[in-house]
C-alpha cells in the first residue's frame, strides 16, 4: 500500500524480487476540501505480493462478499450444462469500496492516513493463518494489532498447546512455539478439534508424525544422540500402529509417504526440510531429528514428547466433540438413510459431470441420489437429462446414464419420508442408524482387524 504517485515505481522494482499477484485498488468516499484543479485522489493503491507463486496462502472462503450480480435477482445461468442459480457469495475483485476513517467514528485515532480496520481485516485473513506472524512495519494507529486482537486470530485448541509446552518448558514454552515449524504445523491442523467432522483427514499426517517420533523415544534417541545411525522403522509396523490408534482403523499409506511432507511444504515453503524421510526400495522411515530440537538461548531443546502429547490432547478433544455428537443424536430428532442393496449419494450439487461420475465409479449400478434443493423431482430429472445431452449426444449413451438413476429425493421428498419415520414409531430405529453409521465413518469401532503383514503400495502406483 503508498500513495499514487509512488506506486509505480514500487510497483517495478518489486517485480524483480517478488510476484505480483493482483494490483488492488482501495477506493473511498471524498471528504474534506476536494481538488478544484485537477482530478482529486479517491484511491490507494494496494500491491498482492508472493515470494512462491505456487505455495502461498489464500483464504477466499475467510473473505466472501455478497455477489449482487444474479443472486439478488434469484437469476438461472443457463451457460452451463445443468443451469445453477448464480452463487450468492463470491471473493473480491480488485477494486474494494472501503469508507476511510472519519472524526467520530468509533475507530477513529488522530492520525492523517489511518486505515479501516475492514480493510485490514480483509488483507490478513485473505492472507495469514492462525498463528503466522503478520508484520506491520509502519504501523501508524496500530489497525493491523486492533483487528488481531478483535478477531482473536487463534483456534481454541492454540490454548491446549500453549499449555502443554508450558508444562514442558516453562517459561521459554512461547519462545518454542514460535521457533519450531513443527510446532507450527501442529497449530494449523487442530482447528476442527472440537468440531465433530470427518476423522480420516484430521488424523493421517497427524498420526505418521506420531508414529515415528513414538518410535524416536521408544529407541532412546532422544537422550543418546545417534539417531543418524538408526536403520530406520519399518513400514508395517508403523501403519500397523497408526491404524491402532482412535479413528485410525481405515487409515492408508499416504500420509507416511507423502501427504505430509506435502502438506508441511505448502505452510512452510521456505524450510527445505521435511518431517519424514522414506528410503522406498527398503521400506525405512526415520523422523526428521532436526524439526524436533529447537534452540533457545545456546540450549538444544527436544520437543518430541511435548508433540507426542499435543497430538494425545487432539485425540481427546476429538473423541469428546464425537462423543457429544452421539449424545446430541440421542436427544434430538435425527433421520438417516442406510443403503440396504441400494447406493444412495447425497449431494448439493446439479452438475451433470459429478452425477455421472459417481454412476461410473460403481459400474453404473442404479443409485439414488439425495440432492439438497427444493427444485421438483421432475426438474431435476430434466436439467440431468439435458446436461447429459450436451456431453454424451448419443441417445444411447445418455439413456444408459439415466437408466442408472433409480431414484431422486429432494427435500420435500425427504421430510416426508421423515414424517412417515415419526409417525410409524421408528425415530428411535433411525438415531440408532444415524449412530451406528456415523461411527463407522469416524473409524470409532471397536475391535483389531489389524493382524498380518500390510503391504507398502504406493498411491501413485495403485490402481482403480
Amino acid at each position: 500500500m503508498a500513495a499514487t504517485q509512488n506506486m509505480p515505481y514500487l510497483d517495478i522494482f518489486l517485480r524483480k524480487q517478488l510476484t505480483v499477484l493482483s494490483r488492488i485498488v482501495w477506493s473511498y468516499d471524498s471528504s474534506g476540501v476536494q481538488a478544484k484543479r485537477f482530478f482529486g485522489s479517491l484511491y490507494e493503491p494496494i500491491l498482492h505480493c508472493v515470494k512462491n507463486p505456487n505455495a502461498y496462502t489464500f483464504n477466499a472462503a475467510d473473505i466472501l462478499i455478497e455477489a449482487k450480480t444474479g443472486a439478488a435477482r434469484k437469476l438461472i445461468d443457463d451457460r452451463k450444462p445443468i443451469p445453477t442459480p448464480y452463487n450468492t457469495m463470491k471473493v473480491p475483485g480488485n477494486v474494494w469500496t472501503i469508507p476511510r476513517v472519519r472524526y467520530r467514528m468509533q475507530e477513529y485515532e488522530e492520525h492523517p492516513t489511518q486505515k479501516p480496520i475492514a480493510l485490514l481485516e480483509r488483507i490478513v485473513l485473505a492472507s495469514s493463518n492462525s498463528g503466522d506472524t503478520v508484520l506491520d512495519p509502519f504501523s501508524g494507529t496500530f489497525t493491523t494489532d486492533a483487528f488481531r486482537k478483535t478477531v482473536g486470530m487463534t483456534h481454541a485448541f492454540e490454548q491446549t498447546i500453549s499449555r502443554v509446552l508450558k508444562k514442558h518448558f516453562n517459561a521459554d514454552g512461547e519462545t518454542v512455539f514460535s521457533l519450531s515449524p513443527l510446532l507450527g504445523y501442529l497449530n494449523h491442523k487442530p482447528r476442527s478439534a472440537n468440531r465433530g467432522s470427518k476423522a480420516r483427514s484430521s488424523f493421517a499426517n497427524l498420526y505418521a508424525l506420531y508414529v515415528l517420533i513414538e518410535d524416536y523415544l521408544n529407541g532412546g534417541y532422544a537422550r543418546s544422540g545417534n539417531y543418524a545411525s538408526y536403520s530406520g522403522a519399518d513400514f508395517s509396523p508403523l501403519l500397523r500402529r497408526m491404524r491402532e490408534l482412535p479413528f485410525g482403523q481405515k487409515l492408508q499409506n499416504h500420509a507416511l509417504n507423502n501427504r505430509t511432507n506435502d502438506e508441511f511444504h505448502k505452510y512452510y515453503p521456505d524450510d527445505i526440510r521435511r518431517p519424514i524421510t522414506r528410503k522406498v526400495d527398503i521400506q525405512k522411515y526415520w523422523i526428521n531429528e532436526s524439526l524436533l530440537v529447537v534452540e533457545v538461548s545456546g540450549r538444544k531443546i527436544n520437543i518430541a514428547r511435548a508433540v507426542l502429547e499435543i497430538i494425545d490432547e487432539y485425540v481427546k478433544t476429538k473423541q469428546h466433540s464425537f462423543e457429544q455428537f452421539i449424545h446430541d443424536c440421542e436427544v434430538e430428532s435425527i433421520f438417516v438413510m442406510r443403503p440396504l442393496g441400494r447406493f444412495f449419494q447425497v449431494t448439493e450439487t446439479l452438475d451433470v459431470r459429478k452425477y455421472f461420475l459417481d454412476i461410473d465409479k460403481i459400474e453404473r449400478y442404479p443409485v439414488t441420489f439425495v440432492v439438497k434443493t427444493n427444485l421438483s423431482i421432475k426438474a431435476i430429472r430434466e436439467r440431468l437429462e439435458d446436461g447429459a445431452r450436451a456431453q454424451y449426444v448419443v441417445d444411447t449413451i445418455v439413456q444408459k446414464y439415466m437408466q442408472a438413476i433409480e431414484e431422486i429425493i429432494n427435500v420435500p421428498r425427504l421430510l416426508q419420508i421423515f414424517d412417515q419415520v415419526v409417525a410409524s414409531g421408528r425415530i428411535r430405529d433411525a438415531l440408532d442408524e444415524i449412530i451406528r453409521w456415523s461411527k463407522v465413518e469416524f473409524n470409532y469401532m471397536d475391535g483389531d482387524t489389524h493382524a498380518g503383514t500390510v503391504v507398502d503400495t504406493d498411491e501413485d502406483d495403485e490402481q482403480g
